[in-house]
């Protein structure tokens, strides 16, 4: 038996983060939001680059399709053009796609994350 540990599902996610449901904050982020940008931040990164060209690709899968899927991108797991428009068939960058569909608007310590406020200050971008 691996001793690897195995990612968190969306539905685990959820639990941990609303006990159980989906709840809106006081700034309009939704923790079902929180748990898309769980799950994006848990996918393993093929390729990166920061500065001003930059990007964060990830595998165009069916199992990442689903995943995405429990965790409220609905039509991710039957439409592979839904994360196509970041990417293609094989690969799409989770940058893109989380600033693009207004799960983030920040990217700090190596994560994907959305701040009330952002800032310029201490710029962590990729």
């Amino acid at each position: 038996m691996s001793n690897e540990q195995q990612p968190m599902t969306a539905e685990q996610m959820v639990t941990e983060h609303s006990g159980g449901t989906a709840s809106q904050s006081k700034e309009g982020f939704s923790m079902s939001k929180q748990v898309i940008l769980d799950v994006l931040n848990s996918l393993p990164v093929i390729d990166s680059n920061g500065g001003d060209d930059a990007y964060i690709l990830v595998a165009n899968t069916q199992e990442v399709r689903e995943r995405l899927a429990a965790a409220g991108v609905v039509s991710a797991a039957n439409d592979p053009d839904v994360l196509g428009r970041y990417g293609d068939e094989d690969e799409f960058c989770i940058l893109a796609f989380a600033f693009g569909d207004g799960y983030a608007n920040d990217y700090q310590g190596g994560k994907l994350v959305w701040i009330s406020e952002p800032t310029n200050e201490g710029d962590s971008r990729p």
